[in-house]
């Protein structure tokens, strides 16, 4: 199948609030409470298992077994099976199922980033507010420059349950490429 249609542009990620410096009397402790510590665990489960719907999207559109599959994918990041998926789909997909997929890859994209900063920033509490925080050196700030970023828990339980819905978004489209 081969689509016609000119190429779609992903849609734009929603941007980052500005980065804030610190206000008098804040200040950042280490270390995050149970609660926090089991949310970003549950993000990060869940991402998880997006990563491997995403794994197996480009297995199933290229016709792959799981082990060529696997020997394709496996030191892949999600940006690289992201890209992937959007160059492949329209020249395998058309339609309704085409356009699900490519929306469930703009949702997965804009999520790589929070992603990124839980999995790999430093975590801590911003004070007196009693915000959980992740902290990170980002490629896009000046050198060694910290930035922080807050993940109150409904953020969190919004990020894990995004990325689930995502994962789902791929299974029902696999449902309806085998049937």
């Amino acid at each position: 199948m081969a689509n016609s249609k000119p190429k779609r542009k992903p849609k734009p990620r929603p941007p980052k609030p500005p980065i804030k410096p610190l206000r008098q009397g804040q200040k950042t402790e280490p270390g995050i409470g149970p609660v926090t510590k089991r949310l970003v665990g549950q993000f990060i489960v869940e991402w998880s298992n997006l990563e491997a719907a995403l794994d197996d999207m480009i297995w199933r559109i290229l016709g792959l077994d799981e082990e060529d599959g696997r020997t394709l994918t496996k030191r892949s990041d999600a940006a690289t099976k992201i890209t992937v998926l959007r160059a492949i789909a329209p020249r395998h997909l058309e339609g309704e199922i085409l356009e699900s997929l490519l929306d469930t890859l703009d949702v997965a994209d804009a999520m790589r980033d929070d992603r990124n900063f839980v999995a790999h920033g430093v975590w801590g509490m911003l004070q007196p507010d009693n915000v959980p925080l992740a902290m990170s050196l980002r490629p896009k700030s000046a050198p060694n420059e910290i930035v922080a970023e807050s993940f109150p828990h409904e953020r969190l339980r919004q990020l894990a349950s995004d990325t689930k819905n995502a994962k789902d978004a791929l299974v029902r489209i696999w449902e309806k490429l085998a049937s």
